[in-house]
């Protein structure tokens, strides 16, 4: 009760029709079109929600559940661990929901970008559908933005750089480019000298 809310969407007539709902209600409400993978397009709504009502007490981010509806969707169509690889015809249309679902988890960072799970999330979403090159980048990035840098999803990230490193390479193994996973191990050993979990890992590989 007593909310003042300023609703963003990248559909502007749908934002409308939300904040008029509110106001139907004996709210307070306003509503601006924004794309927030833009970062120039946030800042201007952040200083719309200021200056209209003096501070923002409060984020709701719907790009995250937004994502985790598209990732179920996907699931639905086939599980999550046959995706990847799987001949199924289906499985485009499953890599298209998960294409989404990334999509939205990329607007959840840039939101938020010191959430580990966000970063999470989408690298998540990558790896399922085999973009194991760009999932890794974004761990890392979570990594180093996310805050705090301890706890629970703090500490899922850190596992996940190890999964998703070493799938890396299994998947250029398979390519039959053992040049390539050789790089990829030299790479990630020369970034992670002193850390065991990554050694093991690698160790653990087999050509």
């Amino acid at each position: 009760a007593g909310a003042r809310v300023v609703v963003v969407d990248i559909d502007g007539e749908g934002a409308e029709r939300t904040a008029a709902e509110i106001r139907a209600q004996g709210g307070l409400a306003l509503a601006t079109r924004a794309d927030v993978s833009q970062t120039a397009e946030v800042q201007a709504y952040v200083r719309l929600a200021v200056d209209t009502f003096g501070r923002i007490d409060y984020f709701f981010n719907n790009a995250y559940n937004e994502g985790l509806k598209r990732y179920q969707d996907a699931t639905k169509i086939m599980p999550a661990e046959e995706i990847p690889n799987s001949t199924d015809p289906k499985a485009a249309e499953a890599k298209a929901k998960l294409d989404e679902a990334a999509q939205s988890f990329q607007k959840a960072v840039l939101i938020n970008d010191r959430r580990a799970i966000a970063y999470d999330n989408l690298a998540i979403m990558l790896a399922l559908q085999g973009k194991f090159a760009d999932a890794g980048p974004v761990v890392e990035q979570g990594l180093a933005n996310a805050e705090p840098k301890d706890g629970e999803e703090y500490g899922r990230l850190k596992i996940r750089k190890d999964s998703l490193y070493n799938n890396a390479v299994v998947e250029r193994i398979k390519a039959g480019d053992p040049d390539g996973a050789i790089a990829l191990l030299e790479g990630i050993l020369a970034k992670n000298p002193n850390d065991y979990d990554v050694l093991t890992l690698a160790a653990s590989t087999s050509f």
